[in-house]
Protein backbone atom coordinates (compact mmCIF):
# COMPACT_ATOMS: atom_id res chain seq x y z
CA UNK A 1 0.00 0.00 0.00
CA UNK A 2 1.63 3.59 -0.32
CA UNK A 3 1.57 6.15 1.49
CA UNK A 4 -1.14 8.23 -0.56
CA UNK A 5 -3.18 4.93 -0.45
CA UNK A 6 -2.85 4.79 3.06
CA UNK A 7 -4.15 8.84 3.65
CA UNK A 8 -6.89 7.74 1.16
CA UNK A 9 -8.14 5.03 3.29
CA UNK A 10 -7.91 6.98 6.34
CA UNK A 11 -9.86 10.11 4.99
CA UNK A 12 -12.46 7.43 3.76
CA UNK A 13 -12.85 6.06 7.15
CA UNK A 14 -12.75 9.58 9.19
CA UNK A 15 -15.06 10.45 5.94
CA UNK A 16 -12.98 13.23 5.17
CA UNK A 17 -12.58 15.23 1.64
CA UNK A 18 -9.57 17.00 0.26
CA UNK A 19 -10.59 20.63 1.93
CA UNK A 20 -10.80 18.49 5.52
CA UNK A 21 -7.33 17.55 4.75
CA UNK A 22 -6.17 21.03 3.72
CA UNK A 23 -7.37 22.60 6.94
CA UNK A 24 -5.87 19.76 9.11
CA UNK A 25 -2.51 20.74 7.43
CA UNK A 26 -2.90 24.57 7.64
CA UNK A 27 -3.72 25.13 4.06
CA UNK A 28 -7.34 24.43 2.40
CA UNK A 29 -5.49 24.01 -0.98
CA UNK A 30 -3.10 21.66 -0.24
CA UNK A 31 -5.53 19.09 0.30
CA UNK A 32 -5.84 18.30 -3.49
CA UNK A 33 -2.61 19.14 -4.51
CA UNK A 34 -1.51 15.92 -1.98
CA UNK A 35 -3.93 13.88 -2.91
CA UNK A 36 -3.35 14.62 -7.40
CA UNK A 37 -0.20 14.09 -6.63
CA UNK A 38 1.09 17.85 -7.40
CA UNK A 39 2.74 18.29 -3.65
CA UNK A 40 4.31 15.98 -1.55
CA UNK A 41 3.71 15.25 2.29
CA UNK A 42 6.70 17.07 4.47
CA UNK A 43 7.84 16.06 7.59
CA UNK A 44 5.75 18.10 9.29
CA UNK A 45 2.60 16.77 7.47
CA UNK A 46 3.60 13.60 8.36
CA UNK A 47 3.84 14.31 11.90
CA UNK A 48 0.13 15.85 11.88
CA UNK A 49 -1.48 12.76 10.36
CA UNK A 50 0.17 10.45 12.37
CA UNK A 51 -1.03 12.48 15.43
CA UNK A 52 -4.37 13.02 13.72
CA UNK A 53 -4.96 9.41 12.90
CA UNK A 54 -3.57 7.92 15.73
CA UNK A 55 -1.43 5.58 12.78
CA UNK A 56 2.61 6.14 13.01
CA UNK A 57 4.36 7.77 10.86
CA UNK A 58 5.43 5.00 8.49
CA UNK A 59 2.28 5.05 6.86
CA UNK A 60 3.51 8.12 5.30
CA UNK A 61 6.16 7.50 4.23
CA UNK A 62 5.68 4.37 2.25
CA UNK A 63 7.46 1.86 4.56
CA UNK A 64 6.56 -1.49 5.58
CA UNK A 65 3.85 -0.76 9.18
CA UNK A 66 3.39 -4.73 10.23
CA UNK A 67 5.16 -4.29 13.70
CA UNK A 68 3.49 -6.06 16.54
CA UNK A 69 1.15 -3.53 18.63
CA UNK A 70 0.93 -1.43 15.86
CA UNK A 71 -1.91 -0.24 13.72
CA UNK A 72 -1.50 -1.21 10.10
CA UNK A 73 -3.81 -1.21 6.70
CA UNK A 74 -2.09 -3.94 4.97
CA UNK A 75 -5.80 -5.43 5.35
CA UNK A 76 -7.64 -2.50 3.73
CA UNK A 77 -5.85 -3.21 0.52
CA UNK A 78 -6.60 -6.50 0.50
CA UNK A 79 -3.21 -7.81 1.14
CA UNK A 80 -2.18 -10.97 3.49
CA UNK A 81 -6.37 -12.06 2.92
Amino acid sequence: MSALDGLRFLMSEHEMSASDLGRLLGERSLGSKILNGDRELSKAHIRILAAHFSVRADLFLGRPMHTPGTRFLEHAAGEGA
